[in-house]
């Protein structure tokens, strides 16, 4: 249904619903009617008009607001690092700000920039915790990483896709994994299985944490858990949002099995390692 199907002949409900605007009331000349009624009418009306603001919807349900995303095409973003390119920036190890980069992931995928609506629909999921929208990206992402095909030339332990993790002390302050909605979105959309095998000690936010010292600050915050593993897997980390990239390749160290201050694999980490995120925060 359209914004604009409003009649009340069609018996249709019609979304979002529009704020209704009073009509001016007239003043009567009626002497019978005192000035302290006229005045307690208009303040109804008011009082009336202001409840009907302040109660409409503020979200826009996501069959609405996402009817006409599209996703970025693969040629308009680094197969490599996920950030923005332009015609022929592309090069055979990346692009220019990553082909100098040792990087954990084989290959990102993403949706879009984190700009407009793309970067409202996220805080929806992230904030205001609206789970439809972190399902409705969950799935785009998976058809996203099909396209790119990630589940061609696969281990013979398949594909798994692990969201981001997130520490316990935030999950509860938060009140939503919202990576964890979006990767389990993604797995239903690809057909494989969706692990909770990684987990992560907590530390300052990225948001709180200078550019220059973000690496250091997830530097060997998230690893495997006890007993897991991902021997010889494809392992498809999820999340939100990539801005300097330390945290997804923080969770492709800790999926690999790469323990503190080593560079190999451990015995319990996966075959490769690909990463997707919604959306990647555009070079300043």
């Amino acid at each position: 249904m359209t914004a604009g199907e409003h009649g009340t002949g069609s018996g249709r409900f019609a979304w979002p619903l529009a704020p209704v605007v009073e009509p001016a009331q007239s003043v009567h000349n009626d002497a019978s009617v005192g000035i302290d009624e006229r005045h307690d009418s208009r303040i109804g009306a008011l009082w009336a008009h202001f409840e009907r603001l302040m109660l409409a919807p503020t979200v826009v349900p996501v069959s609405q607001g996402m009817s006409r995303f599209e996703a970025d095409v693969p040629e308009a973003y680094c197969a490599r690092c996920g950030g923005t390119v332009g015609p022929f920036e592309q090069r055979e190890f990346g692009c220019g700000a990553c082909h100098t980069q040792k990087l954990k992931c084989e290959r990102m995928v993403r949706l879009g920039a984190y700009e407009g609506d793309l970067a409202k629909w996220v805080g929806v999921l992230k904030f205001q915790r609206v789970r439809p929208y972190g399902v409705a990206l969950g799935h785009e992402l998976g058809r996203a990483l099909r396209d790119a095909g990630v589940l061609d030339g696969v281990p013979a332990g398949g594909v798994v896709v692990q969201a981001v993790p997130m520490s316990r002390r935030r999950r509860m302050v938060r009140g939503i994994d919202h990576s964890q909605v979006i990767a389990r979105a993604a797995a239903v959309e690809l057909g494989v299985a969706c692990a909770t095998q990684l987990w992560r000690e907590h530390r300052p936010s990225q948001l709180d944490v200078p550019a220059g010292r973000r690496e250091a600050n997830v530097k060997g915050s998230i690893r495997l858990r006890r007993n897991a593993g991902f021997e010889g897997v494809r392992v498809v980390l999820v999340d939100d949002v990539r801005t300097t990239g330390a945290t997804m390749e923080a969770a492709a160290r800790g999926a690999m099995g790469i323990p503190k201050g080593s560079g190999k694999p451990g015995p319990r980490g996966a075959a490769s390692v690909w990463g997707a995120a919604v959306s990647v925060t555009p070079r300043e």
